[in-house]
């Protein structure tokens, strides 16, 4: 399946955090920060709370979702697979099994892929 296809297979729910801490353990073979797992944890909430909030909700949400992501980039750091980890871990919540964008989840799915190309350029 291969680590974009681990992402995209990703679970979601209120232990979100703890799911990418398993996936992270595993490719990286250390423990994610505990500043790193909030953050994952914090994004996915925000995710799905505000899904179908309306225009002014969604937007909203897009600001908390932009800082959720900026938090994690500044907890793993400089790696770059890090980074490209767990935002493509929260793309994952975004699609469906075919990696189309869900209904309702497109200011999600933007915010995600501009911050992809801002952390992880190497991924376009």
């Amino acid at each position: 399946m291969g680590i974009l296809g681990s992402f995209l297979a990703a679970k979601s729910g209120s232990n979100a955090g703890d799911h990418f801490d398993v996936f992270y353990r595993r490719t990286f073979g250390e423990p994610m920060s505990a500043e790193a797992k909030q953050a994952i944890s914090s994004a996915v909430t925000v995710i799905q709370s505000h899904i179908g909030t309306g225009r002014r909700g969604e937007q909203y949400g897009a600001e908390m979702l932009s800082d959720c992501i900026d938090s994690y980039v500044r907890a793993v750091g400089s790696n770059e697979d890090k980074r490209s980890s767990g935002i493509m871990y929260l793309m994952g919540i975004c699609t469906n099994s075919n990696n189309q964008v869900l209904r309702g989840y497109d200011w999600a799915a933007q915010v995600i892929m501009l911050k992809a190309a801002l952390y992880c350029p190497s991924l376009f």
